[in-house]
């Protein structure tokens, strides 16, 4: 979307081609996770990149021109997502449109000017705990050092010992229903473009725990204006009694505060990580659902929704771990040469849609 000759918003969207014979939805969806394995989920997060101001302006705009087309019959069904304060219901254009909160926004942290006086104003037992595991990884007999990851020639490396401690992570006995963020090549390959483009900018690093050299924590970062976001994260289930993605976030935070940063993002969620950062959401994501009026799209639905509460059935029933652990399979097929859906990742995250990205965040 432009404005006077400006790019104020960018909405990525990504569908499936279907063959006219196939019962498929047709469904046209924020580039973003799609889950079950499907290489259009190259990352969980919407990519949708607004200027402040536009926002509303933005999502009126592209929810007229996706109504026209679902009308036209290019898609059964289409869905926009986007921050906002409130959620509405709505119609236009002979298609219905529905407009539903999904889930509060991420979480978010405004900092002071310097660390102690962050510190002063995190609950007690917060405070006891930054002071408490260093302690415990040095009476262990443990050396450790939080080291930050800026230039791209780092990035490949960084994020590919992100990911080893992410899987690690999720498939041990501690994983507390932490789902796998990298179920397929190409959702690694995604944050490896996208930390080397930012990286080359200033806008991403890595920072990682290492305990008697070794690494036991990593997690991705983005830094812009004053601002920085937590993103991917991973850690040892051997360390796990030392807390080390709390050890790692308070150097970062101390250092990004140092910078100037003086806003925290910790995405979306309720979790006890972000609870103890004293984090906050102010956002809600709403979700615009566009519907076909036709017969054919509507059967497809149907379907569909069918399908849907079948998958939820044998989730329930313990399928999404072994699901999980196929992935875990298929990417070990890949790191052997076996190419799984790359010509995706190589035609949707070119490195001038990051860059246009980056941009338009800032």
């Amino acid at each position: 979307m432009e404005d006077a000759g400006e790019v104020v918003a960018i909405y990525p969207f990504v569908w499936h081609v279907e063959p006219s014979w196939s019962l498929r939805l047709r469904r046209l969806r924020p580039m973003g996770y799609a889950g079950h394995l499907e290489p259009s989920g190259l990352t969980e997060e919407p990519l949708t990149a607004v200027l402040p101001g536009f926002e509303e302006r933005g999502r009126r705009a592209v929810v007229e021109l996706v109504q026209r087309l679902v009308a036209q019959g290019r898609w059964d069904c289409a869905i926009v997502r986007q921050l906002e304060k409130e959620a509405q219901t709505e119609s236009s254009n002979g298609q219905p449109v529905i407009r539903v909160k999904v889930k509060t926004g991420p979480q978010k942290l405004v900092l002071p000017s310097d660390w102690q006086a962050f510190r002063k104003g995190l609950s007690k037992s917060m405070r006891d705990n930054l002071n408490y595991y260093p302690r415990l990884l040095t009476r262990a007999g443990h050396s450790y050092e939080v080291r930050v990851h800026t230039s791209p020639g780092e990035m490949d490396a960084a994020v590919g010992g992100l990911v080893e401690l992410h899987k690690e992570r999720v498939w041990s006995e501690c994983r507390n229903g932490h789902r796998d963020y990298f179920p397929e090549p190409t959702q690694e390959e995604m944050l490896r473009r996208a930390l080397r483009g930012m990286a080359a900018e200033g806008l991403g690093y890595v920072a990682t725990l290492l305990v008697d050299g070794r690494e036991v924590a990593s997690q991705a970062f983005l830094e812009t204006d004053g601002r920085v976001t937590m993103h991917y994260s991973g850690f040892d289930p051997e360390f796990a009694k030392f807390s080390p993605l709390l050890v790692l976030q308070a150097e970062v935070l101390k250092q990004a505060m140092a910078r100037g940063v003086r806003q925290v993002n910790l995405l979306y969620g309720s979790a006890q990580w972000q609870k103890r950062w004293g984090a906050e959401p102010v956002e809600a994501e709403t979700r615009t659902l566009i519907l076909s009026r036709r017969t054919m799209p509507l059967m497809r639905a149907a379907l569909y929704a069918v399908k849907k509460e079948a998958i939820a059935t044998l989730k329930r029933r313990g399928f999404s771990q072994w699901r999980g652990r196929a992935a875990v399979a298929a990417s070990g097929l890949a790191s052997a040469g076996v190419d799984l859906h790359l010509l995706a990742i190589r035609t949707a995250t070119s490195p001038a849609l990051v860059h246009h990205l980056v941009r338009v965040h800032r």
